[in-house]
């Protein structure tokens, strides 16, 4: 046998971008309000994707604000 072959199952395909970027983020703020300890490399990092996302939020606003303005 080579490996395991998939189940038969009635689900629907699973989207990636739920899987990998919501889903890592969901799982890391649950951490965060379970208190789960993280070294100083992980809060660093944190930080950083703290202002990523800022950013992102300020540059989606801004276009949306374009959007919504009548022409």
């Amino acid at each position: 046998m080579k490996g395991l072959p998939r189940v038969q199952d009635a689900s629907r395909p699973r989207d990636v971008f739920a899987v990998m970027v919501l889903g890592g983020v969901e799982r890391l703020t649950e951490a965060l309000r379970r208190g789960d300890a993280f070294d100083e490399q992980s809060l660093s990092e944190m930080r950083l994707l703290r202002q990523r996302l800022s950013a992102f939020d300020a540059a989606l606003a801004a276009r949306e604000t374009l959007i919504e303005q009548p022409t």
